[in-house]
């Protein structure tokens, strides 16, 4: 065999193997679930992934493997009109789909259109005999037995689904394809990890006023927060105030908590995500203390070893924090008048098991044994 042909020859094994990824997931500027974008980017860089996004996404990720498919008109007109015949457009282009993202499977108002969407999304995929990969969820809540049934159902079809804790794996655990690993965030690999801690407090806080069943403790929990907020800051401490998600209200929150004293305003740092990932992680590692009421600043807050303060507003936070054994050392928003200053310097900092650093590359177990065949 000629040198020329080997060399062509490699070049087409390497063109079989590389593969065309639709990723579907929360994309809204959250850093939370930006970072499971992130992540799944990076660890497979030989592949081509597509991501059903608005063009604003071009600016948080600049990947030579990621296409932004919202960019075409055609695709923003098929998408008005036809998305099923847009997503079996996109079923037989690619090789596989992966839905990725935390709590996308809730019962509640919107619960029928957002099936309806994966439904469409997945049943594409499945008529053109394509694999579809859920990684890093959770389920529920959930009241009706039949929301459950459609899921399961649902689930049934794929490839592989990962759930992220042990409850929601366990409603599903019977069937061969479903399994559970630790969040997929606690992959992440930041480079610049700051290994001295500085006299600093980050906040992250949520919008709970137009959420169902928890609007009621809207005033006591941006009072609460208020209050620490000042505490802190007469203790002599930087105060950094997080924005996951500005689209879901936690900069309008934040700036509720602070509107209650005008000298609060130049005492303390507001950090807004807006896309800059890197940014964003090198405020949060430095800090000491986090009261964490977003799902992954408190993950963040074990990864970066924080001293880490867990506001509870939704179950998934509590199951997850469960499944490390430390769930009772958070606080839910009915009882946040337990919350004090004097409570969290005498919390011991929460630690994570290594092993869940180490078992949360499972997330990616079977899509990565896919990827390589």
């Amino acid at each position: 065999m000629t040198p020329k042909r080997l060399c062509n020859d490699m070049d087409s094994v390497a063109k079989m193997k590389r593969k065309k990824i639709l990723v579907v997931g929360y994309a809204s500027v959250n850093l939370g679930d930006d970072l499971f974008f992130k992540i799944l980017f990076e660890k497979f860089p030989k592949h081509e992934f597509y991501l059903l996004a608005k063009r604003e996404y071009n600016s948080v990720f600049k990947y030579k493997n990621l296409t932004t498919i919202d960019n075409s008109i055609l695709y923003r007109f098929l998408w008005a009109y036809s998305r099923s015949f847009l997503l079996k457009i996109l079923a037989r282009k690619m090789d596989c789909c992966v839905i990725i993202g935390g709590s996308i499977f809730m019962e509640n108002e919107n619960s029928e259109s957002v099936f309806n969407y994966q439904n469409l999304i997945i049943n594409s995929f499945y008529k053109f005999n394509k694999k579809v990969f859920i990684l890093g969820s959770n389920f529920g809540p959930f009241q009706s037995e039949g929301f459950y049934n459609t899921y399961r159902e649902l689930f049934s079809k794929l490839e592989d689904v990962c759930f992220r804790d042990s409850k929601s794996y366990g409603l599903f655990s019977d069937l061969k394809n479903v399994r559970y690993a630790p969040d997929v965030v606690f992959s992440l690999k930041h480079l610049s990890l700051i290994n001295e801690k500085k006299k600093q407090v980050g906040f992250s806080l949520i919008n709970i006023q137009n959420r169902q069943k928890l609007s009621q403790y809207h005033r006591s929990y941006i009072s609460k927060m208020s209050e620490l907020i000042q505490k802190f800051i007469q203790a002599d401490y930087e105060v950094k105030l997080f924005s996951f998600c500005e689209r879901e209200g936690d900069l309008q929150a934040i700036t509720e908590a602070i509107d209650t004293d005008p000298e609060i305003r130049n005492k303390v740092k507001i950090i807004n995500y807006l896309g800059d990932i890197d940014a964003t992680l090198d405020e949060f590692q430095s800090c000491e203390i986090i009261i964490g009421t977003r799902f992954h600043s408190i993950i963040l807050g074990l990864l970066f070893e924080c001293h880490v303060i867990p506001i509870y507003y939704s179950e998934k936070t509590f199951n997850y924090l469960n499944d490390l054994g430390i769930g009772h050392f958070g606080f839910w928003m009915e009882d946040l008048e337990k919350l004090t200053f004097e409570k969290i310097s005498q919390f011991k900092p929460l630690a994570i098991p290594k092993l869940q650093v180490r078992e949360t590359e499972q997330q990616f177990k079977m899509l990565a044994q896919f990827l390589d065949n």
